[in-house]
């Protein structure tokens, strides 16, 4: 009897090597392999990026899948097999985590993923839930990813979502430049218009597909549809061949983690949230051309900051005066001896 299973990963990098989407990529060429029958695209959820222990991106994945109730049940087994010559054990920040449910994910799951997109969830929490519900997951280091894990399976990206093709190159050559094109990326950009976003820097032509760590990821192209996204990846050229590619359903780009509007008197330390209120203070730059103003609500007051390399956005911000209502999309960041506690922002509405 076929089963529906939920396989949920993360942290399976490092700043040095591998990705947890390469690795889903070989999972997914493996259990295609075995004969399972796909629910939906391999999805990749991008969680709260203002975590600070997070991995490149903060994304997570989940596969979803049906299968024979005894080959499902024994799925980690095969993740076991693939691991050991994969994981980078000598990173301290390298904690993978791989979280198998069978069945659909039950409101407890659903909620904690949501959570996960703009706060900070426990790892006790999620250890504990996976023990009382008795769920099978695989843990190495601190077990930290098995946070990203339930949160991704969680997230069925019901709502506002994208797509992402990802190509990879020779695990051997992540030491080598990936030269992707810049002609190509430019022409590519022209001809898919608003199908595909985040290319490139049309001010400093600065290409944003390809990523500069010693990872398997050659580039990847975000935009609406998977027939769009793998249309403009046939036009990319490198000096690399792609190895493989795999598409991902994603919250990229949605704003997934600014769907929280908080008072200010609510606001904790690495949240994302959206803050309405009145500025309060003229802005001010200080050393390394940061701007900073405050805001107010009915509830109290924070200090806000617009980092350089925002670039026209803090020329905006610079113009703000004190009565002004604004909307803030920003990230918490804790209080030090150098300052209070800081909305760092990365969007504003006037």
């Amino acid at each position: 009897m076929a089963i529906e299973a939920h396989l949920g990963l993360d942290d399976i990098d490092s700043p040095r090597g591998g990705c947890t989407t390469h690795f889903s990529s070989l999972l997914v060429e493996r259990l295609s392999q075995d004969g399972v029958k796909w629910l939906d695209y391999p999805n990749l959820v991008r969680l709260n990026p203002n975590v600070p222990y997070r991995t490149r991106g903060n994304g997570a994945v989940a596969l979803r899948f049906k299968a024979d109730k005894e080959y499902a049940k024994n799925v980690l087994e095969i993740v076991r097999e693939i691991f050991p010559s994969y994981i980078e054990r000598g990173y301290r920040n390298t904690n993978p985590g791989v979280v198998l449910i069978l069945g659909d994910p039950t409101e407890e799951i659903r909620e904690f993923g949501a959570k996960a997109l703009w706060r900070v969830q426990p790892l006790g929490h999620v250890r504990t839930m996976l023990t009382e519900n008795d769920i099978p997951h695989i843990a190495s280091g601190n077990g930290r990813g098995l946070i990203g894990a339930v949160s991704a399976i969680g997230n069925t990206l019901e709502d506002d979502y994208t797509y992402e093709y990802i190509a990879y190159r020779n695990a051997e050559l992540t030491d080598e430049d990936r030269g992707v094109d810049p002609g190509s990326v430019a022409e590519m950009n022209r001809e898919m218009g608003d199908k595909t976003f985040a290319n490139l820097d049309e001010k400093t032509g600065q290409i944003l597909i390809q990523p500069n760590g010693p990872d398997p990821v050659l580039y990847g192209i975000r935009g609406n549809e998977p027939e769009d996204v793998k249309h403009a990846a046939s036009m990319i050229d490198s000096a690399q061949p792609v190895e493989r590619w795999m598409i991902f359903r994603t919250n990229q780009g949605t704003d997934a983690h600014l769907t929280n509007l908080l008072s200010i008197n609510k606001l904790r330390p690495y949240l994302s949230a959206r803050v309405r209120g009145k500025v309060s203070e003229n802005p001010r730059m200080i050393v390394g051309g940061h701007v900073i103003f405050e805001v107010e609500d009915e509830s109290g007051s924070i200090e806000c900051a617009a980092y350089e390399p925002t670039g026209d956005f803090r020329e905006i911000v610079q113009k703000l005066i004190p009565g002004d209502s604004v909307e803030l999309h920003a990230g918490v960041r804790p209080a030090s001896r150098q300052h209070e506690l800081t909305l760092n922002v990365e969007g504003m509405k006037i």
